[in-house]
Order: C-alpha cells, then sequence, then structure tokens
C-alpha cells in the first residue's frame, strides 16, 4: 500500500520515503516541499521558544507550517491563482485522494 509505520533513520530516508510517483502537477511540487518546510517551522519555533521565550499553540504552529508551505508555492505553476484557502482545500483533497 506504500505506507510504513516506521520512522527513517535520518533525513535523506526521510526525503526518499516522502517522494511518491504522481502524475506531473503544481501539486508534486507542494509535496517535495513538505518536509523542508516542516523542519524549518519547527527550527523558527525552536528559536522562538529559546530566545524570545514564547510558543505558539500547536493549532497555530499547523496554521504557520500551512502559510510558509503556501508563501513558498507560490512560484509554481499550477498555484498562480489561488488564495490561502483554495490552497489548502487543493491539499486537503489531494491527501485524500493518495
Amino acid at each position: 500500500m506504500g505506507v510504513s509505520c516506521v520512522k527513517p533513520s535520518n533525513v535523506r530516508d526521510v526525503v526518499v520515503a516522502w517522494r511518491r510517483r504522481m502524475k506531473k502537477s503544481w501539486i508534486f511540487g507542494v509535496r517535495n516541499m513538505v518536509p523542508l518546510a516542516i523542519w524549518w517551522a519547527t527550527w523558527k519555533e525552536r528559536n522562538r521558544c529559546i530566545f524570545e521565550d514564547k510558543a505558539l499553540s500547536f493549532q497555530d504552529y499547523k496554521l504557520y507550517f500551512l502559510r510558509l508551505l503556501f508563501s513558498w508555492s507560490i512560484g509554481l505553476d499550477g498555484n498562480k491563482n489561488l488564495n490561502f484557502l483554495g490552497f489548502v482545500d487543493c491539499i486537503k483533497d489531494e491527501s485524500l485522494r493518495a
């Protein structure tokens, strides 16, 4: 089925495991950005906690991650006319198909 419940042991294995065969579309580009966006958002949250003594709630962290992913995906071909909510809907719909 292509689903593994075992956590990869290093970053390279995570990226390799993340790649899936799908038709070439903008969502493929977004999907390839997800691991880096997770690590970047986590790094920024870690720094916020350490240096500013502040922390986002889990819901705010997820929203921050989605906004980050949306802003990174603006340059992709298929995302030119999507607003943030349209982007989230497309991501949700694609994840239901996968």
